[in-house]
């Protein structure tokens, strides 16, 4: 459910909010993006009647990235679904600069299960922050259990 409510009051989800971020923080070009060396871990599908398949090697961080053509901003979004922060090398090429500083939205759990409710309404919601130390290379840490859309200004 991506609303909760009563008679009374409202939430959103979690998952409401990643759906307003990713709906609402995005460019018009949708912008080459490649990968090394991306923790994974395993996981086994279950079958009928309970039985395991074979394990499988499955991702923990997702990305993509787009651009705002008339503005120049790049939507870098990453989804890190590991129990633990990522250190993330991002390289931008083809911009003829980038400025140091940018915007981040962060939406992060403590944990797998965290959720919303109507007694916690704002447990888990998008926090705004200022990013420095961008670049056309540049680390950044992505929290355990996140989904950030980190805005890049490039020229």
């Amino acid at each position: 459910d991506l609303i909760g409510y009563d008679a009374l009051t409202s939430y959103g989800s979690p998952a409401y909010h990643a759906q307003k971020m990713f709906s609402t923080m995005h460019g018009d070009e949708i912008l080459a993006t490649d990968s090394q060396n991306i923790p994974t871990r395993t996981w086994q599908r279950r079958g009928r009647g309970g039985a395991m398949g074979a394990p499988q090697q499955i991702r923990e961080v997702f990305f993509d990235a787009t651009r705002d053509a008339p503005s120049g901003v790049i939507y870098l979004k990453v989804v890190n679904a590991a129990a633990t922060a990522q250190r993330i090398n991002v390289q931008i090429n083809g911009a003829k600069s980038v400025r140091s500083k940018g915007e981040v939205v962060v939406l992060a759990g403590k944990a797998l299960d965290d959720t919303n409710s109507i007694t916690e309404p704002d447990n888990v919601v998008p926090r705004k922050e200022k990013a420095d130390g961008l670049s056309a290379n540049f680390t950044r840490e992505f929290p355990a259990y996140s989904v950030t859309v980190l805005q890049v200004k490039t020229k």
